[in-house]
């Protein structure tokens, strides 16, 4: 199923300061991504911490939160890093991965509407 949504890793890198960056759960910490990054749909049983939950919950949970439809959710895209969720649209980044102070260069994932 296609989105029409064109998705955009863009790596950026990190000032020490910190200063001009923040760390809202936008962003991911390069340094601690695995391989292989794989972009796929949601499945039934995935989970992730995103940053400023104390624990892990269920996507489905996750998304019902934020409003998804049902079929909203067959497609919603989510990347892995090493098999573990990394980003989920509409979420903060899980927060293993999130940027930080140590960050040095840090991922945004943008989206862009297909014509």
């Amino acid at each position: 199923m296609e989105l029409g949504t064109l998705l955009r890793l863009r790596v950026i890198d990190w000032p020490p300061e910190g200063r001009e960056t923040n760390t809202t759960g936008e962003v991911l910490d390069r340094g601690r991504l695995c391989l292989p990054l794989v972009l796929r749909s949601w499945r039934p049983g995935d989970a992730m911490r995103p940053l400023g939950r104390q624990k892990s919950h269920k996507l489905a949970r996750l998304l019902n939160e934020i409003g998804a439809s049902r079929w909203e959710k067959e497609s919603w895209p989510v990347l892995t890093s090493g098999g573990k969720l990394a980003w989920v649209r509409g979420l903060p980044v899980a927060a293993e991965f999130a940027a930080s102070e140590r960050t040095q260069a840090g991922v945004v994932i943008t989206e862009e509407r297909k014509p």
